[in-house]
């Protein structure tokens, strides 16, 4: 009998240990706890049989947190994802399901009805007027023995589930709780109130007679300073009605005396969308602890339609915006062209191919690689003999991962000092590219790698010498197609010896057709040449401008187009454009500024002036005029630090994006002066309207 008692005084023991035992899951990791905020799912009443169905309940609300895939014209959470760390905590009850108590009207004193041991001791009620839930007097340290055990103590946000069938939720600051049957716009207005920071919307028969509460989206005026930046004089209409900004009258439980900046919300009726101001709190709150910035942009067709999209890469995630009128816009600002709400955030693109963890290092390429129409990713990371290739096709929902190639590519092993040059070299619609290097090895080595849809296949590799050139490390290389039957070839400027070649692709290998030793046509070449290819005069064949600021007293602008074989002389222009006073440190863009076929010049200087100044450069094809701006242009101004990037159309005038650190703007070429489509500051979002430029 004694050993009896022993044994089920350990078995007890153990029993009670298991019903309370507890593991950690890592379901997003962005860095330290120091550097990121974490969140915390936990259940309350599920046992150890229920665990699965917990695992599955905190995946479908990770998904609607962290994905675009839920339909949502925008995810600020999804966006924000790298300033978070999320964890799944799993906690065994000793019953299945949690304390049910009564309330009668306001008097929300406990009332039990059942009771169940549960791991953090909530309780539910059902009751509106008593949030439906409540904890008890020691669900706080449960929770906080729980985070202890597992290494989380500061975790900033815990996201307790409860294994009630009912509807509810409620917010406690750091700790929210929801049952498992709240929908995800339900989580989203919880998180609302903690990770936000935000008040409720909705109302209730009353005036409110408080202080002026703190929160953005509630103020006892009807415009005041928290959202008037986000309201047009004339209050803007259409789709969506949440993005409709100005002071509607009642909020945080009171009909009057208060007012909201939308009609309705996520923090009013629980809908998809925050509105503007509730969506900018979530980037004031939580961007410091993420790593986004408008610093490495990538430009693309990404979506197959008139104009260029946007890429943002910053630290180990990517963020793709179409360029485009908003979808689900009507009304105000429905036919604005311009970046619009991202359709992905991710640190992994998945797909046939593999899985690419996107890093810091990564380098990304841009061309159509599979043929369809819509540009791809081709993304590098150099790790010297442990690099590695990637094939990011382009899909309307995001990229997906088609190809992966460690190491090496078929005759070729890749090093960091690989560089390449994306060309359609063989004329068949799928763009290939030429990979050079000639920094870690001791020659030269350039190869020739055609897309077949899905990989590349090895065509071709030189070894030392192109034909009729010693390959060196001074080389430069462009791509052009200077014969003009739409295979892309490589022309070649070397910066110590000051030669100039041309190379043909025949599709299968090259061919030197033209070289100049030190001099082209009205030209002495120097270490400083500066080699823009463009088709000049809009005859199908790349031709090319060539800058020096560096070399002479005065500055030169050359123009030079190809017969198909070499260069011939069309204008040089020395020490000032007509309209336009060169200086040494001007940078010049490429670009069909007016759509006429003809490739122009956006010029920009940011240096050499006490003011920074933006130029169009239009050439007929045989001359070039300008024309300029300066300090400001529209809501921007210009800045040592802009930096520009063509937005290449297909047809049409070629526009120009225009970013720095924290700002990020579309410009258009007007007849004579650039505007701007759409600005933004910290983060890129389409709203109706916004005083900074956002409209």
């Amino acid at each position: 009998m004694k050993n009896l008692h022993k044994t089920l005084i350990i078995l007890m023991t153990f029993l009670a240990v298991t019903a309370y035992s507890q593991t950690k899951s890592t379901l997003l990791y962005n860095g330290s706890s120091a550097s990121k905020f974490d969140i915390v799912f936990m259940g309350d009443g599920f046992t150890s049989s229920n665990q699965t169905e917990f695992n599955n309940l905190v995946a479908d609300y990770f998904k609607a947190m962290f994905t675009h895939e839920n339909g949502n014209l925008d995810n600020v959470l999804s966006e924000l994802q790298d300033a978070f760390n999320v964890y799944r905590v799993n906690l065994n009850s000793s019953q299945s399901g949690v304390t049910q108590y009564t309330c009668d009207n306001d008097d929300c004193s406990s009332n039990p009805a059942s009771s169940r041991n549960t791991a953090l001791n909530f309780k539910y009620s059902g009751c509106w007027n008593c949030c439906w839930m409540s904890k008890s007097s020691n669900t706080d340290s449960k929770i906080n023995n729980a985070l202890n055990t597992v290494g989380l103590s500061g975790a900033e946000f815990v996201v307790v589930i409860l294994n009630e069938s009912g509807f509810g939720s409620c917010s406690y600051g750091k700790v929210l709780s929801i049952t498992k049957s709240t929908s995800n716009n339900v989580l989203l207005h919880e998180l609302g109130h903690s990770v936000g920071k935000l008040a409720d919307e909705y109302t209730r028969p009353g005036c409110f007679n408080g202080t002026n509460p703190s929160a953005v989206n509630v103020d006892k005026n009807s415009n005041p300073n928290k959202w008037n930046k986000f309201a047009r004089s004339t209050v803007t209409t259409g789709a969506p009605s949440e993005y409709n900004v100005d002071g509607f009258e009642g909020g945080r439980y009171n009909e009057t005396c208060i007012y909201r900046p939308s009609n309705n919300s996520t923090m009013k009726g629980n809908t998809n969308l925050f509105n503007p101001p509730s969506y900018n709190e979530f980037w004031t709150r939580n961007k410091s602890k993420s790593n986004y910035n408008f610093n490495k942009p990538i430009i693309g067709n990404f979506q197959g339609n008139s104009y260029n999209d946007v890429v943002l890469h910053y630290g180990n995630y990517i963020a793709a915006y179409p360029t485009e009128h908003p979808k689900g816009f009507t009304g105000s600002g429905a036919n604005i062209t311009r970046p619009a709400n991202s359709y992905v955030t991710t640190k992994r693109v998945k797909g046939p191919g593999g899985t690419w963890y996107v890093s810091s290092k990564d380098k990304f390429y841009v061309g159509d690689f599979t043929g369809d129409g819509y540009d791809d990713l081709l993304v590098f990371y150099p790790n010297n003999q442990y690099s590695r290739l990637g094939i990011l096709k382009s899909t309307p929902d995001g990229f997906e991962c088609i190809k992966k190639i460690y190491y090496n590519l078929n005759g070729w092993q890749m090093r960091n000092g690989d560089k390449f040059f994306i060309a359609d070299f063989n004329g068949d619609g799928k763009d290939d590219f030429y990979i050079f290097n000639a920094t870690n090895w001791n020659q030269g080595y350039m190869g020739m790698y055609r897309s077949t849809g899905s990989n590349f296949s090895y065509v071709r590799r030189y070894d030392k010498y192109l034909p009729g050139h010693y390959m060196s490390s001074t080389d430069k290389y462009f791509v052009a197609d200077y014969t003009g039957d739409n295979k892309e070839e490589l022309v070649l400027f070397n910066t110590s010896s000051k030669v100039t070649r041309m190379f043909k692709s025949t599709g299968s290998s090259l061919t030197k057709t033209k070289e100049y030793f030190a001099s082209l046509p009205g030209w002495t070449s120097k270490s400083g040449d500066k080699y823009h290819i463009a088709d000049i005069n809009g005859d199908g064949k790349d031709d090319v401008y060539i800058f020096n600021g560096t070399n002479w007293g005065p500055e030169y602008l050359l123009l030079l187009r190809s017969d198909g074989n070499e260069y011939k002389y069309i204008k040089r222009y020395d020490d000032a454009l007509p309209g336009w006073n060169m200086n040494n440190r001007d940078k010049f863009y490429v670009a069909d500024i007016n759509g006429d076929g003809k490739d122009d010049l956006y010029v920009f200087n940011n240096q050499d002036w006490s003011t920074q100044y933006l130029g169009r450069v239009i050439t007929n094809g045989s001359t070039v005029s300008a024309s300029y701006q300066s300090d400001w242009i529209g809501g921007w101004n210009l800045g040592s630090s802009d930096k520009l990037i063509v937005d290449d159309r297909k047809t049409g005038r070629d526009n120009l994006f225009i970013h720095n650190t924290n700002w990020f703007a579309y410009m258009w070429p007007g007849s004579s002066n650039m505007y701007i489509k759409g600005m933004y500051k910290d983060y890129i979002h389409a709203f109706k309207y916004h005083d900074y430029g956002w409209y």
